[in-house]
């Protein structure tokens, strides 16, 4: 019976409120509420026992009490159950109650009561039966419960979120409560996802947020970010993102490896050297802290085993070119690959070893069908080390992987290591078909020669010497697009979006024409590499410069890249 004694006091009557609304905002997600929603708030009313915070036990009495009242405004439409008026509510009872952590608790308890999915076999295989609608609706509110805000001296960390400070103080500040890697994402977000395809991050920009940094050498770090709005990250091993950082007061861009595995798609990361004069790599080792968040885009790159399956696989690795190789090793271990992997490692001392202990843990993993050998260039003074001391050549080769011709070869690393296996290769008759190649260095600006450019692996590469990639037209998708010409002054440039015509040359790269026109387009690598500058053409032929980032999916839906893109019929049109 509803106790009649019950004190309706301010607080109570909005955490009564603030329960219905979280249920009517979940369960009218999709304008269907079922009788079994009803059934399940009736059933938590009238049985608090899995509640553990005094005041919100408090609020759950007052709504019963209420209940039907509150109901009858619901129905006449008066009864204000949008995000905005949840998250008010959510401040003001944060403000009031005794214990804010707990009282936050228990909320997020209540949210994942009212979706319990109530068949037990799909319980148990993990999935859910909620709608698409509705399970965005929890993932709103656990957000919403999840994550406090930051205090003003970290707004400039802190970039711009959705997100609504939640459980402040009646002046604005934040409660005692822990605020670190956990900020109450000890209830992990993540968690709460279910198998669907709508929580899966695939293609395109997302804001994330980082939630550890990892030292592995005196000049690495591993960079471990969840997005903000939770999601699986979906990509091959071996690909790459394009950070957006505010450095110096600008939106920079910069592309690095992404170092896990797609098996693991709760969180993703980057491991990054610090680079003597590198702008984004010493800022990053400098400035990223857990809790920083900011937008990156991806997944870019075609360097991935995912791509040229084999029962035999050759990795060779030359300092932080390591990062897309651990995540493919990574990838094939979790998928209990059964795949026969040799891994070279060319590190510059023994002090350099990447991912050191847990090498040696997949080389457990992996048994007798990973043959891994880590050889330094030197060793210095005082450094411990029993292994071979030398360069790669073909008489390690031979030594290492005498089948070598039977497997597919996937190398990263400085362009001149590259360079040196590459050319070791083709002297020896390799299938230039089976090699596979990835680099690293500083950004180049854009040439305007044809010079073929390869994929990055710390961050985009200026171009390497590797065999030359033919350039890549593209027609326009709809209508027959008008011959090319070599006429370099009747090249009519149109950016429809910004209502500007530019006459340019055939010679001309699009990026710098959209740039001396005052045209802003996203760009970082300006080597054809990351795919951060690419636009739709709707009209024209463009014709690109040993492009990497573009796979077949964008080129038919009429996708360029301004970096290495050249205007080459009389007109050609880009949504930008």
């Amino acid at each position: 019976m509803p106790n009649k004694g019950l004190e309706s006091t301010p607080l109570v009557e909005t955490s009564a409120n603030l329960l219905f609304a979280l249920f009517i905002y979940i369960a009218d997600a999709e304008g269907n509420m079922s009788a079994r929603e009803v059934q399940s708030l009736q059933e938590m009313i009238e049985d608090a026992s899995w509640c553990e915070d005094a005041d919100i036990k408090m609020g759950l009495e007052n709504l019963r009490v209420r209940y039907p009242n509150l109901w009858k405004d619901y129905q006449q439409k008066s009864f204000a159950h949008d995000l905005k008026s949840i998250l008010e509510r959510i401040q003001t009872v944060g403000a009031g109650v005794t214990d804010p952590a707990v009282a936050l608790a228990s909320l997020r308890t209540f949210v994942n009561r009212l979706c319990l999915n109530p068949s037990p076999t799909l319980v148990r295989l993990g999935l859910s039966s909620l709608r698409a609608a509705k399970q965005k609706a929890q993932k709103d509110l656990l957000l919403a419960l999840s994550i406090p805000e930051r205090s003003k001296a970290d707004s400039s960390i802190a970039a711009e979120s959705s997100l609504a400070p939640m459980f402040l103080t009646a002046e604005g500040s934040q409660p005692n409560v822990a605020i670190g890697p956990e900020v109450d994402r000890a209830i992990w977000p993540s968690a709460t996802l279910k198998l669907a395809t709508e929580n899966l991050w695939k293609r395109g920009k997302t804001p994330v947020i980082c939630v550890a940094i990892i030292p592995e050498t005196h000049d690495v770090k591993t960079f471990v970010f969840q997005a903000v709005q939770p999601v699986l990250f979906v990509y091959k091993p071996g690909q790459f993102v394009t950070l957006e950082l505010p450095i110096e007061g600008k939106t920079v861009r910069r592309s690095y490896t992404i170092s896990s595995s797609p098996s693991r798609p709760h969180a993703m990361s980057i491991t990054v050297k610090r680079v003597p004069g590198g702008l984004v790599s010493n800022w990053l080792h400098d400035n990223m802290k857990v809790g920083f968040q900011f937008p990156f885009s991806g997944p870019h790159g075609e360097f991935s085993c995912f791509n040229a399956p084999s029962e035999k696989l050759l990795l060779i690795a030359g300092g932080s070119g390591v990062t897309p190789i651990m995540s493919m090793l990574r990838w094939l271990a979790d998928t209990c690959s059964p795949a026969d992997i040799v891994f070279i490692n060319n590190i510059r001392t023994p002090a350099d070893v990447i991912f050191g202990n847990e090498l040696k843990y997949l080389g457990m993993r992996l048994g007798g069908t990973l043959k891994m050998v880590l050889i330094p260039r030197s060793v210095e003074a005082g450094q411990a080390w029993n292994g071979p001391v030398c360069r790669f050549s073909k008489h390690l080769l031979y030594l290492l992987a005498p089948d070598f011709i039977e497997r597919e070869v996937f190398v990263c690393g400085p362009p001149s290591y590259m360079d040196a296996i590459n050319t070791t290769l083709k002297q020896i008759g390799f299938p230039a078909h089976r090699y596979h190649q990835e680099s690293f260095g500083g950004p180049a600006p854009a040439q305007k020669t044809a010079n073929p450019t390869v994929l990055v692996s710390n961050t985009i590469a200026s171009p390497a010497a590797v065999a030359p990639v033919a350039p890549v037209r593209v027609s326009a998708p709809v209508e027959q697009a008008p011959a090319a010409t070599k006429d370099p002054s009747k090249v009519e440039l149109v950016f429809s979006m910004s209502s500007k015509t530019v006459l340019v040359t055939s010679d001309d790269f699009i990026l710098d024409v959209a740039e001396e026109h005052g045209i802003v387009l996203p760009s970082s690598c300006r080597a054809g590499n990351c795919g951060t500058c690419k636009v739709r053409k709707t009209e024209g032929i463009v014709e690109m410069d040993a492009q990497q980032a573009l796979g077949e999916a964008d080129l038919s839906e009429g996708y360029v890249l301004a970096c290495v893109g050249r205007a080459c019929s009389r007109r050609v049109v880009l949504e930008a």
